[in-house]
Formats: C-alpha cells, sequence, structure tokens
C-alpha cells in the first residue's frame, strides 16, 4: 500500500539527527548560517538555499536524490511573517525548484514534528527509480528499503 506524502529516515539518521539536536546550543541554529558554510548552496536577497545535513531518505515511498531547504535569512516562524519583498522572493524560488522536479514542503509553526523554530521549506528531489520493497514500523523506528 501507498503511504503518499509520508517521509522517513533510516534508524541510523534519525539517532545522529537526535543526538545532534542534544548539543545544539544556538536558539535558533538557522540563523547561525554564514555565507561561507559548507550547508549554504546559493545566497539570494532574502533566503538562503541549503543542503539539509540530515536528510530524508524516502519520500512519497521513493528514495530520496537530494534534500535542500529554502531558509530565510530573517528570523521568522511563519510564511505569514513574511515582508511583501520575502513572499514574492519565496514564490519565484519555489517555482524555480518545482520546474526543476523538486517537491516543496513545510510545516505550520504550531506543528508538534516542527524541530527549529525558524521558517524553512524543504526541497525535496527523489530519484525515480521506485524502491522495490520498503518496510516502516514506528515502534522501534525502523526503515529499510530495496
Amino acid at each position: 500500500m501507498k503511504h503518499n506524502g509520508s517521509m522517513h529516515r533510516t534508524r541510523s539518521q534519525t539517532n545522529t539527527y537526535k543526538k545532534y539536536r542534544k548539543t545544539v546550543t544556538e536558539e535558533c541554529q538557522f540563523c547561525a548560517f554564514i555565507t561561507d558554510a559548507e550547508q549554504v548552496l546559493v545566497e539570494h536577497e532574502h533566503f538562503w538555499i541549503v543542503r539539509n545535513i540530515f536528510p530524508y531518505d524516502v519520500w512519497d515511498d521513493y528514495r530520496v536524490a537530494e534534500h535542500l531547504m529554502l531558509v530565510p535569512k530573517r528570523h521568522v516562524v511563519s510564511l505569514a511573517d513574511f515582508s511583501d519583498s520575502e513572499k514574492s522572493e519565496y514564490m519565484e524560488l519555489i517555482a524555480a525548484y518545482e520546474q526543476r522536479g523538486y517537491s516543496i514542503y513545510s510545516r505550520t509553526d504550531l506543528s508538534p514534528t516542527k524541530s527549529v523554530p525558524h521558517q524553512h521549506t524543504h526541497l525535496i528531489c527523489i530519484d525515480p527509480r521506485p524502491i522495490n520493497t520498503l518496510y516502516y514500523s514506528n515502534f522501534p523506528h525502523v526503515l529499510i528499503y530495496r
């Protein structure tokens, strides 16, 4: 059965992410980006395009080929907080990545699964080869795909 809209990390990636979250000392690690950081790929007027250092492994039952994020330079928690010029640039960037085949995903600031209190939009490019076998169990966390 397909689980469209689902995104998952492997157990190893999830554990690495949990350990990282325990070491974060900044209130907002996205506000700490610097333009020469390895994670920042492209700098725009109001946004950075960054490589997600803890990418999803599976998206919509396909392997993730690339997982980027669109992150506002200014600390905002919601799309509703964008200025008019930020909204315009955001839509231009989203449209450009959508045309390149990226899926677009963002969590609301009220979501219990949002791990960083700074608005960010996931840009997910999938590997078009289907996964032949996908097994996922929520407890304990297991994700196996072939």
